[in-house]
């Protein structure tokens, strides 16, 4: 079985590719806008790896609520 992978980011080119180079390499890639979707894309696909910003944020956290990398704690 491949290996599954989401890619986390609001900016389209980015996941574009990371879309066409984690695929050449053999992957299924997922992909989430925000943090709100990546956490719900993570809970439904399972993936093997996330990839996403290092300051990447959901609208929940810019509301005051936890970040989109804290539901794995």
């Amino acid at each position: 079985m491949a290996p599954r992978v989401l890619v986390i980011d609001d900016e389209g080119p980015i996941r574009l590719l990371c879309r066409v180079n984690l695929e050449a390499a053999g992957m299924v890639v997922h992909e989430a806008r925000d943090g709100a979707s990546g956490v719900e894309a993570a809970r439904r696909e399972l993936p093997d790896v996330i990839l996403l910003e290092r300051h990447a944020r959901s609208s929940a956290t810019r509301r005051g609520g936890s970040s989109s990398a804290a539901w794995t704690t």
